[in-house]
């Protein structure tokens, strides 16, 4: 008689493990389009890639379908963040990227990329040096050996040089030095944007990787 309750339990319990399964594949084939699609962003973002809209309304979607499986993953709505960052300099965007940030936030705090992104938000969006600064100089805090976090450093202080207090100055210089020892193709252009190029030539004196490049003769310009 037990035996035969524990074949019924059994049986009643098939559909049920046979279910769970099933969502098992469809969540694991799920977060493998999501981490395809977030890959793909990465590569957006190394190349500086425009996506078309009809990319990122793909992206988007794949995004938000993992948003509500996985409610509790920062990295979700801070990658659907980048992805308006990525789409364009209207205001519109930068907007949401700040809400997604902010939910990205709430259970990441200690992230130093979600507050650089949110350092670049707002100054995006023509926001006072008062409200960039302090998400730019927790970023820093929190992450001073990262790439992206030098890289933030460097373009929204040299944005603010003429206004940027002594200290900042010196914050900036050494994210300067920093991000031209690491990935000086990266970093020239920044410093040569904000017309700053002389912070960086310094470091392109000596650097084998430079020599074969315009750099050399564009720091010779600025003695």
């Amino acid at each position: 008689m037990a035996a035969r309750w524990r074949w019924g339990v059994a049986l009643l319990m098939l559909p049920a493990l046979a279910w769970g399964a099933y969502w098992a594949a469809r969540m694991g084939e799920a977060d493998a389009a999501w981490e395809g699609e977030a890959t793909k962003l990465a590569q957006w973002q190394q190349k500086r890639y425009a996506p078309r809209l009809e990319e990122r309304i793909a992206m988007q979607s794949v995004f938000e379908q993992a948003a509500k499986r996985s409610p509790a993953n920062p990295s979700i709505p801070e990658a659907i963040g980048l992805l308006q960052l990525q789409s364009g300099s209207q205001p519109e965007n930068s907007v949401l990227a700040l809400e997604h940030f902010a939910v990205a936030l709430q259970d990441r705090p200690g992230s130093p990329y979600t507050w650089a992104s949110i350092a670049e938000s707002r100054a995006r969006l023509g926001f006072p040096d008062a409200d960039v600064l302090p998400p730019l100089m927790t970023a820093w805090r929190q992450g001073p050996s990262e790439p992206e976090i030098q890289r933030t450093m460097v373009d929204l202080g040299l944005g603010m040089w003429d206004r940027a207090s002594p200290e900042m100055q010196g914050t900036v210089k050494i994210a300067i030095a920093h991000a031209m020892r690491r990935s000086p193709y990266r970093t020239l252009p920044i410093a040569f944007r904000h017309n700053r190029l002389e912070l960086a030539c310094p470091y392109v004196g000596g650097d084998k990787r430079l020599e074969k490049t315009v750099w050399p003769r564009r720091c010779k310009l600025e003695r």
